[in-house]
């Protein structure tokens, strides 16, 4: 018993030193703080240590209608140059629904270019393309990724800002 006591301990020992289990307590905590309504905590939350959680940061933003702040916060992060998908897909959901069609668009091939079965980037350059009517590149995008999110090979859709209303 002492040996599985002493594994987990040397186990949890690099997990806590390395803030994963910290920040994904902390990530739930500004989830729930959004979730709830409760803004003004979880502005001061973010405000107190602005783009750790970049993707939650930014839909705090757009819920309470700062959407610049909303895509400055992903624009200014350093995964945005490093062209994570997730931030890139983020950033061309706020461009669409600000009907900046040409800059959503960049954005949203550049997180395919990163990751080509991003489903959320997949799924919103096929309704971006609908909308500037490019009926059938748009529909081809959109059985693309319903074909990605049945294999199961599509990227998990997580924390999206873009998919709130």
């Amino acid at each position: 018993m002492f040996r599985r006591i002493t594994s987990f301990i040397l186990i949890l020992i690099p997990l806590l030193a390395s803030g994963s289990i910290t920040d994904l307590d902390e990530r739930e905590e500004l989830r729930y703080l959004i979730e709830t309504g409760q803004y003004q905590e979880a502005t001061d939350w973010v405000e107190e240590e602005p783009g750790q959680f970049p993707l939650l940061e930014s839909r705090l933003y757009k819920e309470t209608g700062k959407r610049d702040l909303a895509e400055k916060s992903l624009s200014s992060h350093p995964r945005f140059s490093a062209d994570d998908p997730d931030l890139l897909a983020a950033a061309g959901g706020l461009a669409a629904d600000r009907g900046k069609d040409s800059t959503a668009e960049a954005l949203l091939l550049r997180a395919l270019a990163a990751n080509s079965k991003h489903v959320e980037a997949l799924s919103r350059l096929g309704l971006l393309q609908i909308d500037q009517g490019k009926r059938n590149a748009g529909e081809k995008r959109l059985r693309r990724t319903q074909k990605t999110t049945r294999s199961g090979q599509g990227h998990p859709v997580r924390h999206r800002i873009a998919l709130k209303p």
